[in-house]
C-alpha cells in the first residue's frame, strides 16, 4: 500500500477523490483548463481546496514543498466531501437494498 502526504495533479477525478484525506494537493492548471471542464463549479471547488500551480501564472515563490493545509481548504474539502462523496463506502449496501427492493435479490 502507497502513502502520500501530499498529491501534484490536474483537475481530474482523483484530485477531487484525493480531498477525502484531507491532506495538501498542488493542482495544475493550464490556459485551457477552464474552457474545457464540463463542472466549473467543481472545478472552483476543487481551486478552493488546493494550491493551484499554472503555466500561464508562474511564480517561483511558491515551492512543491509540504505545506500545511489551512482551514480555508479544509472547508472546501469538507464541501465537496458533502456534495460528491456522500454515499462513499456504501455501494454494495444502497445496490443490495434496491435489489431487494425491487424483488430482483430474495432474502431466505
Amino acid at each position: 500500500m502507497l502513502i502520500s502526504d501530499m498529491l501534484i495533479a490536474d483537475f481530474s477525478s482523483i484530485a477531487l477523490e484525493y480531498t477525502i484525506l484531507r491532506k495538501p494537493i498542488w493542482l495544475y492548471l493550464n490556459k485551457f483548463t477552464e474552457d474545457n471542464v464540463a463542472d466549473i463549479e467543481q472545478l472552483n471547488m476543487l481551486k478552493n481546496a488546493s494550491k493551484c500551480y499554472s503555466d500561464t501564472e508562474l511564480d517561483y515563490t511558491h515551492s512543491l514543498d509540504y505545506y500545511k493545509i489551512d482551514y480555508k481548504q479544509i472547508y472546501a474539502m469538507n464541501k465537496i466531501s458533502d456534495r460528491y462523496f456522500e454515499n462513499i463506502g456504501r455501494a454494495t449496501e444502497i445496490i443490495v437494498n434496491d435489489l431487494i427492493n425491487l424483488s430482483v435479490v430474495k432474502i431466505k
